[in-house]
């Protein structure tokens, strides 16, 4: 068996994980005639025998990421098990990426990373940044992690953040023993053996042995690891008036060995430590400890430990305890510490529990197959009722966006504006006089008012129809450099209006067949434009086509199975419930602000900068507009909520957005000399609108959960509807005014924060 070892540093600083790495290396070799290599970024060789014999590849900078990434998985391949130890590391989690993808079996060893004064020991940004890495991690692969831990309380730490996890406790081992109880010249003196770090609290250890007081006898000697060189100039400064306190180089081997075993004690007073190995060989040699209660080993009190706060009156009464012993007591003590060392963590008693770890690993390997691709697109497509159901009005009105986006990015601006500017007022239109409808449909379950408002979308798309071709014939309002491609948009989205009727139709119905052929058909023409349109734009028109001539017969075969024929009381019936309301007054005020920016923006730039903040908009507003018109009334209809690990993905992604909004203004900040449109620009613009659509989409949630609360919350929310549309409306000229197209591109991102404030009104109100 072949087993790879990864650690981000093979040296001094990191002794624990380096020692317990060769420990079982050499052990293995011998016993089990296993071979090893070490994956690793810094090595200090000088620290192992070079009898050794282990590979090292070296992983010394962040570009070896990309330059070494094939000897890496090569490295992975050949190994029968991987053994991470550490987690933040870049070579750890490529490691950890790289054994998902081959399908190769490994496990993390922490050493104390995910307990949680580790977790915030670089910050509050650091801190919330590493959870939701780990949060999502555990949601793509949450089941299949191996972990092993090394205290109790790391166990609890693991399975906090992995609960499916396969968790293994074993205890570092410890291979440092003094074949003697004789200890000759016994000193009066604390040692303390480590990195230098803030997270090692070595300057409340140099207060509290200060306020100890005890007399010129007495020293504490820190035999430093160099790791915070800020932080040890902090330290030297503190004691350089002190005599009996001295910062020492670090010491290996028989020397550090000896000092061991002729100290008194050693301190260990850290913010978060697992098992710490000079502990365990300080006591291994007789010389007993004072740690901080945080760092765990079991029973260590019971056995002539000794255990404090980290409050700084109890650790000095505590040293200055430990210094009235008498030369019987403290040498009774480092026996019995002894005793407890050798019965518990032997290196001869914990590198046998590793034995049948590997090979449990190897065996399942053997036998383990990943469908977890196979499985969800099973579920999204054949499995579930309300995700085709979204899927399907989600696809229903995403086509003309999703084809301005493509031909926007991929080579025509001129076209990229006019589908934008059309699509835009076809949508909005088409919305004014939905007046909520799908909503209140839902909500009441009312299959009459679906029928009649079926006949009234076609009589009045069709109006529409004429509208638009009169309008461009004249050419004193728009003048398109492409109307075929334009007008099949126009098309496109008209049917598409009347569709939407259709598919609610067919949910009330429960006739969920129709949306599974809906989803498939959909999803191949979109996948049809993408590449039409990326890669053979010529031929743009044509898929149209196809796709308008497929949604047309679709809506035709619909309405003849569900038996529906026109007469004018079913019409009537229908335009009295679409305008005679509040919900129209409601819709309409929604769309006016909508209408105002996009004639704004289309007069007042030229194309390449207006199909830009068209497209950009679009993209923010996506979420929102999903799932109002699409995906809401059905998710709050069946009382759907988002599982906790999708929550944690949103708040990833958010706190993603976040950071780049911040660094798009700082970077146009600094660049805003040059031309517009360029790359600062659209970046700018995008990640502004991208944040603002998580506040758009929640705010969509509330009005949403509202209309189908009670007919008098319905009714309350168009009344707010009416006051939101109205006041954002004077948004983009407000902010053309303030700061021209960089002012202009964050109309939808402060529109969102005000939806969000608007709503959360309601919310408030319940």
């Amino acid at each position: 068996m072949k087993i790879l070892h990864v650690t981000d540093e093979l040296s001094k600083k990191n002794y624990s994980i380096s020692s317990l790495i060769f420990y079982l290396s050499n052990y293995f070799k011998k016993t089990q005639d296993y071979s090893y290599n070490v994956l690793a970024s810094e090595i200090q060789t000088d620290l192992f025998s070079k009898e050794d014999e282990i590979k090292i590849i070296n992983f010394r900078k962040f570009s070896d990421i990309f330059n070494k990434n094939d000897p890496i998985k090569e490295a992975i391949s050949s190994a029968n098990v991987v053994h991470v130890h550490g987690l933040w590391r870049a070579i750890n989690l490529l490691v950890v990426f790289y054994c998902i993808q081959l399908n190769k079996n490994f496990f993390i060893h922490p050493h104390g990373m995910l307990l949680d004064p580790s977790l915030k020991n670089k910050g509050a940004i650091n801190y919330y940044f590493k959870k939701i890495i780990l949060n999502f991690f555990n949601y793509i692969y949450g089941n299949n992690l191996n972990f092993i831990s090394i205290t109790n309380q790391e166990v609890k730490s693991i399975l906090n953040f992995f609960p499916k996890s396969k968790n293994i406790f074993i205890p570092n081992p410890v291979t440092e023993y003094s074949q003697s109880d004789k200890v000759e010249d016994l000193k009066k003196r604390f040692v303390y053996f480590g990195r230098i770090h803030s997270i090692k609290n070595i300057d409340l250890m140099i207060s509290a042995f200060i306020q100890a007081n005890l007399n010129d006898e007495w020293e504490l000697i820190i035999y430093g690891i160099p790791d915070d060189l800020d932080y040890e100039e902090k330290l030297r400064d503190k004691i350089k008036d002190i005599k009996n306190i001295s910062l020492k180089s670090p010491v290996f081997g028989e020397k550090k060995k000896e000092i061991l075993q002729s100290s008194w004690a050693n301190l260990l007073l850290s913010k978060s430590e697992v098992l710490s190995l000079s502990v365990l060989e300080s006591a291994s040699l007789g010389l007993p400890s004072l740690v901080n209660k945080n760092i765990q080993i079991d029973k260590f009190d019971e056995h002539e430990g000794e255990v404090t706060s980290l409050e700084i009156n109890e650790i000095s009464k505590k040293i200055l305890y430990i210094s009235m012993w008498s030369n019987e007591i403290r040498l009774q003590k480092g026996k019995k510490l002894k005793r407890f060392i050798s019965d518990n963590f032997h290196i001869e008693k914990i590198k046998e529990k590793y034995l049948p770890i590997y090979s449990s690993l190897e065996d399942n390997q053997k036998n383990r197959k990943n469908n977890n691709l196979f499985n969800f697109i099973f579920k999204i497509f054949f499995d579930s009722v309300f995700l085709n159901t979204s899927i399907s009005y989600l696809f229903n009105f995403m086509i003309p966006t999703l084809i301005m986006l493509l031909v926007t990015f991929a080579y025509s601006k001129p076209l990229a504006a006019d589908l934008a500017i059309t699509s835009s007022l076809l949508i909005t239109l088409t919305q004014i006089f939905s007046s909520n409808m799908k909503s209140q449909i839902i909500a009441n379950n009312d299959l009459k008012l679906s029928n009649s408002t079926i006949w009234f979308r076609v009589i009045f798309g069709l109006v529409l129809l004429i509208l638009f071709t009169i309008l461009y014939f004249n050419q004193s309002y728009f003048q398109y450099e492409n109307f075929f491609t334009v007008s099949l948009i126009v098309f496109l989205i008209l049917i598409q209006w009347v569709c939407e009727m259709i598919l609610c139709n067919k949910e009330l119905k429960k006739e969920n067949y129709v949306f599974i052929y809906y989803n498939l058909i959909n999803l191949s023409f979109s996948l049809l434009f993408f590449i039409v349109i990326i890669f053979a734009n010529h031929n743009l028109n044509i898929i149209l086509i196809f796709y308008i001539i497929f949604i047309f017969v679709f809506t035709i075969l619909q309405i003849k199975n569900d038996g529906l024929k026109f007469n004018i009381k079913i019409f009537k019936t229908g335009l009295v419930s679409n305008i005679k309301s509040f919900a129209f007054l409601s819709s309409t005020s929604l769309i006016v602000s909508s209408i105002v920016w996009r004639l704004i923006i289309f007069n007042l730039f030229p194309k390449s900068i207006s199909a830009i903040i068209f497209a950009c908009f679009s993209l923010g507003s996506f979420p929102g507009t999903a799932f109002n018109l699409a995906i809401g009334p059905t998710y709050i209809k069946k009382n759907i909520s988002l599982s906790g690990n999708i929550r944690k993905v949103i708040y990833f992604f958010y706190s993603l957005i976040f950071i780049l909004s911040l660094l798009s203004a700082y970077f146009l900040l600094n660049n805003n000399y040059l031309p517009l449109p360029n790359t600062y620009f659209i970046f700018y613009t995008l990640s502004f609108s991208l944040l603002g659509s998580f506040f758009m989409t929640y705010a969509m949630y509330v009005r949403q959960r509202s209309i189908q609360f009670t007919y008098e919350s319905r009714s309350s929310v168009f009344i707010y509807d009416i006051i939101y549309g109205l006041s954002i409306s004077l948004y983009c000229p407000l902010l053309f005014f303030i700061g021209n197209a960089y002012g202009t591109s964050l109309s939808f991102f402060l529109a969102s924060i005000t939806a969000y404030l608007v709503y959360s009104i309601i919310l408030n109100k319940k």
